[in-house]
């Protein structure tokens, strides 16, 4: 039975949530980063240290009672450093996660995810970082200001709803599998 739902923004302002079978919030953080030259690396010793020690020993999670669902995005408007940066991330990130939860992520579109947890269709012309945030507000409350610094607001609220698609898709696996 999986007990945990992990949804990660990537990006250099994104970020990782952890939400229970119930959707409440556990945990989250910004997607810790290191300067390594003119570019930030993702720190995977530092996302691995937190999962293990903040969110898994604390709620006796084993890493297969875990469900894992990262965003992936295409690096579109990016100059060529830029791209490689955010692959090479990326890269790291899903290496990251195949070791410590020893299976691969479930990687979704942006509109994938959108489709499923709001219950409106986006327009193409719409505000989707503010709604974003404004959904996980409704949703989540405050949660100690998470909202407030700007830069990371929809990193945190993307991976709020990127958890909550993947706690949604559990639920509807298990009626489909109940069902049979």
């Amino acid at each position: 039975m999986i007990k945990l739902f992990i949804g990660i923004d990537v990006g250099i302002n994104g970020a990782v949530a952890i939400l229970d079978r119930y959707g409440d919030c556990l945990a989250y953080q910004t997607l810790p980063h290191r300067q390594h030259g003119k570019r930030k690396e993702l720190d995977g010793d530092v996302l691995a240290t937190w999962i293990t020690s903040e969110v898994l020993m604390p709620t006796n999670t084993k890493p297969h009672e875990c469900s894992v669902v990262v965003e992936e995005s295409p690096p579109f408007n990016q100059g060529v450093v830029s791209a490689y940066t955010s692959g090479y991330n990326n890269g790291r990130l899903h290496e990251r996660l195949l070791q410590l939860f020893h299976k691969r992520p479930i990687r979704i579109s942006a509109r994938k995810w959108q489709g499923v947890v709001y219950d409106f269709k986006l327009k193409r012309e719409d505000d989707k970082k503010a709604i974003s945030i404004e959904q996980a507000k409704a949703r989540h409350g405050d949660m100690a200001g998470a909202f407030n610094v700007k830069r990371y607001a929809d990193g945190i609220s993307d991976a709020l709803h990127i958890a909550e698609y993947c706690r949604l898709l559990e639920i509807e696996d298990t009626a489909q599998a109940e069902n049979q």
